[in-house]
């Protein structure tokens, strides 16, 4: 395929998705609401979907179960317990179908990742999950609010995460458990999961061992 067929068919599926191109720019609808901004999504969300189908679906009855329905969730008796998804385990299963879920695409993340569930210990059922992986080496609102200039933020990103997804699932999400999750993230079990598969590691970028300690964790809106 020519290079100038592939841009046009680029072109064609971002603006039947409803994004506007205009040369170099992708933009979302001016003004659009977040139901708008997700619909924009909806085709890679499907996309995404598929892909995870053959891969899933056998085990969708088991994984089903993890999910409370409203009846089962006493708000008074919640009790969060952090689970902390390990490669090729039930929970990576668990994580990765409840990703499907969300009403945008989730990344899977890259570079550095930890991945944790959250289930509530009262029912044994999930409450939301988030997803921590490597931050973006250039993002300006972070790098002024934070105050770094080009060599501080080469120098200490490496103490950084994003949360690549982050926040419940229902009937938790009524509830007000995605700021729980949110808040969660900056928990001393987190810290302490980034130290021990982190820490003593060198750094590629600044040539240095790193001592694993966690001080930042961002993230982004996906509607803006």
């Amino acid at each position: 395929m020519e290079p100038h067929e592939l841009r046009h068919l680029i072109i064609t599926s971002l603006e039947q998705q409803g994004f506007m191109v205009a040369g170099s720019h992708i933009l979302p609808p001016r003004n659009a609401s977040k139901e708008n901004l997700r619909q924009l999504h909806a085709m890679a969300v499907e996309a995404r979907l598929e892909k995870a189908r053959k891969g899933l679906q056998k085990y969708e009855p088991k994984l089903i179960n993890h999910f409370a329905a409203g009846r089962e969730v006493e708000p008074a008796k919640i009790q969060p317990r952090l689970v902390e998804v390990r490669r090729d385990s039930k929970e990576e299963l668990l994580f990765r179908y409840a990703c499907l879920h969300w009403s945008i695409p989730v990344s899977s993340g890259y570079g550095r990742r930890l991945r944790f569930l959250v289930v509530d210990e009262h029912n044994d059922k999930l409450m939301g999950l988030f997803g921590l992986g490597d931050p973006v080496f250039s993002l300006a609102p972070r790098d002024r609010w934070v105050g770094w200039d080009k060599e501080g933020r080469r120098a200490r990103l490496h103490h950084a995460l994003d949360a690549f997804v982050l926040g419940s699932v229902p009937p938790y999400s009524s509830l007000l458990c995605g700021k729980l999750i949110a808040l969660l993230v900056a928990s001393d079990e987190v810290r302490e999961a980034f130290r021990r598969k982190y820490g003593g590691r060198s750094s590629v970028i600044t040539e240095r061992t790193l001592d694993g300690s966690l001080a930042l964790i961002t993230t982004t809106s996906a509607t803006g």
